[in-house]
């Protein structure tokens, strides 16, 4: 892990304003009924985002932000349209492990509030241990695959 890597100040907040347009909708990312409203998907994302601009100005070129473990709440649903603010509040930092609460407000009420953990890792380090993981890419023979012939 790089030595470099800041305490990063308790409070420590970000806000961040999405809208729900009709990308981030429920039925358009897999909910096979007719759920016209923000998904829960997206809110994760848009939490891990937020979470991101709050770490970033505080962090060394070489360090990585990974979401680790996520809890939310997802309590109202937000209609196509409606902007909606998140918020992500630092908690604690324990070495390379921040903690902070979360919360997402559309134009009327809040909608979804929760916890996200990260870790901060060195991207070299992590870059080696996920080509370790990869699998080889399949080998190109130029002859036609086996089986039957194509109509």
């Amino acid at each position: 892990m790089d030595n470099r890597l800041p305490t990063i100040p308790s409070g420590l907040e970000a806000t961040i304003v999405r809208n729900a347009t009709a990308e981030t909708l429920a039925d358009r990312l897999g909910n096979p009924t007719p759920a016209n409203v923000l998904a829960t998907p997206v809110l994760v994302a848009w939490f891990e985002a937020a979470v991101s601009q709050a770490l970033l100005p505080y962090l060394p070129p070489d360090v990585l932000i990974l979401g680790v473990h996520i809890e939310i709440d997802h309590l109202r649903p937000t209609p196509p349209g409606h902007d909606v603010t998140i918020t992500a509040t630092l908690e604690k930092q324990e070495g390379n492990r921040t903690q902070w609460r979360v919360l997402a407000q559309d134009e009327s009420e809040i909608i979804a509030q929760g916890k996200v953990r990260s870790a901060l890792v060195n991207q070299q380090h992590f870059r080696q241990r996920l080509s370790a993981k990869a699998k080889p890419s399949p080998t190109v023979t130029g002859r036609r695959p086996s089986g039957p012939p194509l109509s």
